[in-house]
């Protein structure tokens, strides 16, 4: 099968660990998925099988969204309630206070890696010198914080909806804010609400994608390969364009008046390739039979 499944991950799976479902219930050897999420973590993963993968690299940088629950007054190794936690201090600020703290975490940043992530240094992923108990090596990375919404707030605890870029850790942006409001915090629940273009709202739980391939009816909740890439521009192909396009033949198109431009290309069957128009000509780049 090739496609795309949108999965509402449960915690305690891996994203390998759904990738491996999938494949058992489709048969189909080759699945990965657009971005990791961590097994405490749940919400939406999105899922390619078969060909449908070779799209990934294609994918446009689309924002990602995230509900997040907030304990104050502690801190933990791993920034969550996952590592191994300690009591701080006791909070004492107000809404506004932590508002003006989320506040000052949004916009285009350098964010620091926490210690327990996979990000590789020198070949290592960050965790492994951490639970070596090595001194772990200082990474940033550029993040862009577009929005954070305070959805919940008592006092002790919070719960809060950010919109950030691919890359933004939110354990270390909860980490963050506690430390400027003097007492710790630590990251509770993660749940991711979008990413790459998909929503919660049209992800699967694997219960519900058993159940549609004991039906059979499987391929029914299955996205075409097309899916991952909307933003590129479409041509369509007459029936014998088509068929020079998915024998990996160039097509002349220079009296379409399309601009030099990767294109999605489909016969009138469907989705057939991703090409590239260059000089009035369209080559194939990725074909899909």
């Amino acid at each position: 099968m090739d496609g795309v499944f949108v999965v509402n991950k449960p915690r305690d799976i891996t994203s390998f660990g759904v990738c491996a479902m999938i494949r058992k219930l489709t048969g189909t050897k080759r699945t990965g998925h657009t971005g990791t999420l961590d097994p405490m973590a749940t919400g939406v993963l999105v899922v390619c099988t078969g060909s449908a993968g070779r799209l990934i690299e294609y994918m446009p940088e689309k924002v990602k969204r995230y509900t997040a629950g907030i304990g104050f007054g502690y801190v933990s190794d791993t920034q969550d309630i996952w590592g191994s936690v300690e009591e701080r201090t006791a909070p004492s600020f107000d809404l506004a206070q932590l508002e003006k703290a989320m506040s000052s975490l949004t916009g285009t940043y350098m964010q620091k890696t926490p210690a327990f992530s996979a990000r590789k240094v020198n070949g290592r992923a960050l965790y492994s010198y951490a639970r070596a108990g090595e001194d772990v090596p200082p990474v940033e990375k550029q993040v862009t914080v577009e929005s954070i919404d305070i959805l919940d707030f008592t006092g002790t605890g919070a719960v809060i909806d950010v919109v950030c870029s691919r890359g933004t850790y939110i354990r270390q942006l909860i980490s963050d804010a506690g430390e400027m409001l003097g007492c710790g915090a630590v990251m509770t629940s993660l749940v991711r609400t979008s990413t790459d273009g998909f929503d919660i709202s049209e992800a699967h739980t694997p219960q519900e994608l058993a159940r549609a391939a004991q039906e059979g009816v499987l391929g029914e909740l299955m996205l075409p390969p097309d899916s991952l890439i909307p933003q590129i521009p479409r041509f369509d192909a007459d029936a014998s364009g088509a068929a020079r396009i998915a024998n990996g033949m160039s097509l002349d198109v220079s009296g379409s008046g399309l601009p030099d431009s990767a294109v999605r290309v489909y016969s009138p069957d469907g989705f057939i390739a991703l090409g590239e128009i260059s000089g009035g000509l369209l080559k194939p780049r990725k074909v899909f039979k």
